[in-house]
């Protein structure tokens, strides 16, 4: 009821997919509802000197490098998380990839949502994965994506890690855990690039 109120008020009214405009017309929102892409679709493409040398930074100029983005969520979906991930990165790193890079995307931005914070899912999976390189620092948009334009692949959750997986064009495999990050693959038309799993499946 709240928020049929609230937004049957607003003067524009936007969602990123089809699923979510489905949802706002069962609350019996009666405005005009428009779907479009996620703003990160609208950055600009990196300047390929800045990149260069954050590359040089973060120790992934040259090689094979495997990127990963793994979002917290409770114990036992990171445990089950983890293991998947582990047997993927023993795979890469048989196949020639020498290097395995983890992008936090989320610091904690509340002290109770745990699942935030993504450096806590990350020092579970350097247990298993020992040269994993966890980036500690909190980056910009333009920074991320400037990394991950030197991924050869990547291993992504959160749904503006699979955003920028897109803009950089890489292939990637995406551990879906929500419905904005499915309607979002589904509408990409890179299906030859991304391997979707549903996280559901192995919990």
């Amino acid at each position: 009821m709240l928020v049929r109120f609230v937004i049957s008020r607003a003067s524009y009214v936007s969602v990123r997919d089809r699923y979510s405009y489905g949802v706002l017309r069962m609350t019996g929102v009666n405005r005009r509802i428009v779907i479009e892409d996620d703003l990160a679709f609208r950055m600009k493409p990196p300047d390929p000197g800045e990149c260069a040398s954050l590359a040089v930074k973060y120790g992934i100029a040259g090689g094979r490098v495997l990127g990963i983005n793994l979002r917290t969520l409770d114990y036992e979906t990171n445990r089950r998380v983890v293991d998947y991930v582990v047997r993927l990165v023993r795979e890469f790193m048989g196949r020639g990839f020498d290097r395995v890079v983890f992008v936090p995307f989320g610091f904690g931005s509340f002290e109770s949502r745990f699942f935030d914070d993504d450096l806590i899912i990350a020092n579970v999976l350097k247990k298993y994965v020992p040269n994993l390189v966890v980036i500690n620092e909190e980056l910009n948009p333009r920074t991320i994506l400037c990394l991950f334009n030197y991924f050869d692949y990547l291993i992504v959750m959160r749904h503006h890690a699979i955003i920028f997986a897109l803009l950089a064009n890489k292939p990637m495999t995406a551990l879906v855990y929500d419905t904005k990050s499915l309607e979002l693959l589904r509408a990409s038309n890179k299906s030859n690039n991304v391997n979707v799993i549903l996280i559901r499946e192995f919990i």
